[in-house]
């Protein structure tokens, strides 16, 4: 018997209209995007191994409907990459503001206004700050508020901030120095998983170019004209029908050793 799915429960904001990054709600223009992407580059794939425009677009125009996931997905990670490169500049405002003498309460609002004028008003940080300043100002626990960020972003770096304020802040522990302790560490490990991300980067370009020169190579072998090499021929079919399948498999393996979680 098939097991049924669980249905995804949406993480909601103790106080306001908080995100959950976990989830995207994709406007009219992402699924375009995400159809016209898929549909190109399968198109262009089809055309170049097959020669055949009516195979292609049948087959592109199905490949189209199910690239839609796959880029609402890299729409999630780009999301939170975004927003985790905020909150290391939020991080730098707070510890400044604490260093500065700065209760909790003015340390979250100085940090507000400077994740506004960096980053703009409607910026994720900028949002979620406001939720939490919002939710301070309706009785709610600043601890508690954290956490329900922490919680809804799914990033590790947030959730660490999280659980280290709220055992410093309960305990009465010298927040000016947890802060910028905690800074320090976080930053330091934001900063190695950039560095990290941007050598992933560099195979992943190297893995594109590879599985791109097939194609390049096909390109080419038609354009000589040689019946020898021609997609009318059925063992020139066969074996394109192999290479192409071969191509797919070392992408995604290819994209499973390279892919990295947030």
């Amino acid at each position: 018997m098939k097991k049924n799915k669980l249905k995804y429960e949406i993480k909601k904001s103790i106080i306001g209209n908080g995100i959950d990054y976990h989830t995207y709600d994709m406007k009219i223009l992402d699924y375009l995007t995400g159809y016209v992407v898929g549909f190109s580059l399968s198109f262009i794939a089809n055309q170049i191994f097959f020669e055949r425009f009516l195979f292609s677009l049948i087959v592109s125009a199905i490949f189209g409907f199910m690239a839609i996931n796959p880029y609402k997905k890299y729409l999630i990670i780009k999301r939170k990459k975004k927003l985790l490169l905020q909150f290391k500049d939020f991080l730098e405002s707070l510890a400044a503001s604490y260093s500065a003498g700065k209760n909790t309460q003015n340390a979250f609002n100085d940090a507000h206004t400077d994740m506004r004028e960096l980053h703009t008003n409607k910026s994720y940080i900028s949002k979620e700050i406001e939720i939490i300043g919002m939710g301070i100002e309706n009785g709610f626990n600043i601890e508690e508020l954290l956490n329900n960020f922490a919680y809804r972003s799914g990033i590790d770096d947030i959730k660490s901030f999280a659980n280290i304020f709220e055992s410093g802040n309960r305990i009465g522990s010298n927040m000016k120095t947890i802060i910028c302790d905690t800074k320090e560490i976080i930053s330091d490990k934001i900063e190695i998983e950039m560095e990290i991300r941007a050598t992933i980067i560099e195979k992943k370009t190297e893995l594109y170019i590879m599985l791109a020169m097939p194609f390049i190579i096909i390109l080419s072998l038609n354009g000589l004209g040689d019946s020898t090499f021609s997609a009318l021929n059925p063992v020139n079919m066969i074996i394109r029908v192999l290479v192409l399948f071969i191509i797919l498999i070392a992408f995604f393996i290819g994209k499973k050793i390279t892919d990295i979680s947030t």
